[in-house]
């Protein structure tokens, strides 16, 4: 198992398609971005592929489905659900486990079944993964174990190394 992505495609996106990933970056942002002047897009062997909207890494592309990376939650206010877990399942997630009901002590914002939701550590409450809901908020408060959350990128995983690579962060 390669321990990073290896690109084998670079190139800008026309203006049509840019219109498509400001649409969908746009689903995530709590306020307006002016329109990018550069998206462009990074195809992988492994079947990953990374939007760098204005040399930042803001999205990704796996089976056909465009995901924020955890670059959006923490530079750019946003409307994503929030999901707050305990300090015993931090390490756990990080680790790249799904997100289980008893670790969980508080949901901001309603979301649905298969929404994509932003999870937050507590004590600093600063964003350490995104994921999948497996269930929506409402039947997430009527339960108390089991698996909720999908978690499909989290901090320090193969995805954020290969992000920061590719990102210009000021």
């Amino acid at each position: 198992m390669t321990k990073t992505y290896e690109v084998y495609s670079r190139y800008f996106l026309s203006s049509k398609d840019k219109k498509v990933v400001l649409t969908v970056l746009k689903k995530f942002l709590a306020t307006d971005i002016p329109t990018p002047k550069r998206v462009e897009i990074l195809k992988t062997r492994q079947g990953i592929d990374v939007f760098l909207v204005e040399e930042k890494g803001l999205l990704w592309r796996m089976d056909d489905q465009i995901y924020p990376t955890l670059l959006v939650p923490l530079l750019y206010e946003n409307r994503m659900p929030r999901i707050f877990v305990d300090e015993g399942a931090v390490p756990h997630i990080l680790n790249g486990a799904d997100v289980m009901r008893p670790g969980i002590v508080d949901m901001v914002n309603d979301f649905e079944e298969g929404d994509v939701v932003c999870i937050y550590e507590e004590k600093y409450r600063k964003p350490i993964a995104v994921g999948i809901a497996l269930f929506s908020s409402d039947n997430m408060r009527k339960m108390s174990r089991g698996k909720v959350v999908k978690n499909i990128h989290h901090l320090k995983d193969k995805l954020w190394n290969f992000i920061l690579q590719y990102s210009r962060l000021k």
